[in-house]
């Protein structure tokens, strides 16, 4: 690995245990619309636990009175 990767690498690790949390972060998988990421804000604003939310389709943050039926 190259310095500039190196240094980018360890950026986006201080930026994923720093920044991330304080963020509306939610990361999905585009394909299946799992939940891969979300951040300690998000999971707090929609009254869940970080890890409720790992693996759950992307739905569940969506209020049921806005889903189509």
């Amino acid at each position: 690995m190259t310095v500039s990767k190196l240094t980018r690498f360890a950026a986006e690790l201080v930026a994923r245990e720093t920044v991330w949390p304080i963020l509306p972060v939610v990361i999905a998988d585009i394909e299946t619309g799992e939940i891969l990421y979300v951040s300690k804000f998000v999971a707090d604003l929609f009254g869940y636990a970080v890890e409720e939310l790992y693996g759950q389709p992307v739905e569940v943050l969506v209020p049921t009175t806005m889903r189509d039926t």
